[in-house]
């Protein structure tokens, strides 16, 4: 099963309802909504996608696959843009 955790070395702080991220290494600034935000706090713990689901599913009034679908869209970005990490277990 693929578990997901963010990189440790990456900056970030919560602004109201945001979270902005720095990677020194890029050089670049990250800004995360709700939804991201949840999903970031989430991913200070590793993660499986079905754990991050129940989690949102459970907050947000949001049927299963359009969560699904789009959690999976939100790790493949993260992964892309190298500010969190997958574990094959």
């Amino acid at each position: 099963m693929e578990t997901y955790k963010r990189k440790k070395d990456k900056l970030s702080s919560k602004i109201q309802d945001e979270t902005v991220m720095v990677d020194i290494d890029q050089g670049q600034y990250f800004s995360l909504n709700g939804v991201g935000t949840d999903i970031w706090d989430l991913l200070e713990e590793e993660q499986s996608i079905d754990s991050i689901i129940k989690e949102l599913l459970n907050k947000y009034d949001i049927d299963e696959e359009t969560c699904r679908e789009e959690t999976v869209n939100f790790l493949n970005e993260m992964l892309k843009l190298k500010l969190i990490d997958v574990s094959n277990e």
